[in-house]
């Protein structure tokens, strides 16, 4: 991976200067879908009013009411520190409304990071992504391209993978799934917080290539969301920038 600016590290560097328990959203939901909820969330706690919000949370189980208001209603359960309020919105997660699926999975992790927020005097901070993660770790999306444009031999991508597991273990990283394809193969993979992601990268790309320099060492990182092929292909003809993205 080239030298240039190292989003990630900046990442880094922000977590290490924070202090309190970390709550990291596990599911992988759609950016804009967590943006519509925090901008819905900030406009509903302006004039909460958590006796009338408690008397009506069992609105959220009648299929009679609109969409709109119950989505007011789950984001003010989810504003408060109330364990009435976490109930039910825990017992709403396990059979949402459709149109609410990601939000009844974001609200109650919000819920859990009041209620404990209020039981201690620790400082609470809640990280999230298009990609999710799970405990302090981040889940990534990564594209590795061949240096030869007649894209990967059997034994290069075999090597490429058993490389891989060997440093990612050695790194307490995990490897969720690999993918190969004719001209690239992809990962997903979660890096603990404390990682420095680019050297490990870097380690791994110059061990690989010592079996035949099969591996480009520019690659598409993202944690924002799995590129699908025609993104991917559209990006091997711009001659792969190299990104990483946090959110």
């Amino acid at each position: 991976m080239p030298e240039k600016e190292d989003p990630y590290k900046k990442f880094q560097e922000s977590m290490l200067k924070l202090h309190g328990k970390i709550h990291v959203l596990n599911t992988a939901i759609p950016v804009e879908e967590q943006t519509s909820y925090f901008k819905l969330s900030q406009k509903v706690k302006e004039d909460l009013n958590e006796k009338m919000v408690l008397s009506q949370k069992d609105l959220l189980f009648d299929t009679s009411y609109e969409p709109e208001f119950k989505k007011r209603l789950l984001l003010s359960l989810a504003t408060l520190d109330n364990i009435e309020a976490y109930r039910a919105i825990e017992k709403y997660s396990e059979q949402p409304d459709e149109y609410l699926l990601n939000w009844a999975v974001i609200a109650l992790e919000e819920s859990k990071m009041n209620i404990e927020r209020a039981l201690s005097d620790e400082e609470q901070i809640f990280i999230s992504t298009g990609l999710g993660g799970r405990d302090e770790k981040l889940r990534f999306f990564i594209v590795f391209f061949p240096a030869s444009k007649a894209g990967f031999t059997e034994f290069q991508l075999k090597t490429a993978k058993k490389e891989l597991e060997f440093i990612f273990e050695k790194n307490k990283c995990e490897l969720e799934e690999f993918i190969e394809y004719a001209d690239y193969f992809t990962i997903k993979a979660l890096f603990p917080f404390n990682l420095n992601m680019k050297e490990v990268l870097n380690g791994y790309l110059n061990e690989v290539n010592q079996y035949g320099n099969f591996i480009r060492m520019n690659l598409l990182i993202t944690n924002i969301k799995v590129f699908n092929k025609e993104e991917i292909h559209s990006s091997m003809k711009l001659d792969v920038p190299e990104e990483s993205s946090i959110l």
